[in-house]
């Protein structure tokens, strides 16, 4: 990603601010803020290896959150890492999530077991027939 040194004209044209080493991002997000003449006199002065989502969660740690969705129409949330659980945490399994919220596991698990019952995997309507108690005619 290219990087920039460039000023950035603030208060009416009152003030020159310099900027250095900036990406394009950041450029169209002062532009956003500042009006499309709000940054000129762009001098290309390197390069750095970062992605773009990585460079739009750095300007939006720079500027805040908001300004950066507005300006690009994103959510930031969107590029958040994602952190691996704890390993002993368990997600709970359909049946026990249906006990927990008190819904008769038949009645939770028939739509399962009918989306399974066209497949052509082996043993597919077996296991969804075993894990309901659902015969054949209750899956059509």
């Amino acid at each position: 990603m290219p990087l920039y040194n460039c000023l950035c004209v603030i208060g009416g044209g009152q003030l020159e601010v310099p900027k250095f080493g900036i990406s394009q991002y950041e450029i169209q997000l002062l532009r956003a803020i500042h009006g499309s003449d709000g940054v000129k006199a762009f001098r290309l002065v390197g390069e750095v290896e970062r992605t773009p989502e990585e460079e739009l969660q750095s300007i939006g740690q720079q500027y805040g959150v908001e300004p950066v969705e507005k300006a690009f129409g994103v959510s930031l949330a969107m590029f958040a890492p994602i952190v691996e659980d704890e390993p002993e945490v368990q997600l709970p399994d359909a049946i026990t999530l249906g006990a927990a919220l008190e819904i008769p596991v038949k009645e939770l698990s028939a739509p399962v077991a009918k989306r399974v019952s066209g497949t052509t995997a082996p043993g597919t309507v077996k296991m969804a027939k075993e894990m309901t108690g659902l015969a054949m005619a209750d899956l059509d």
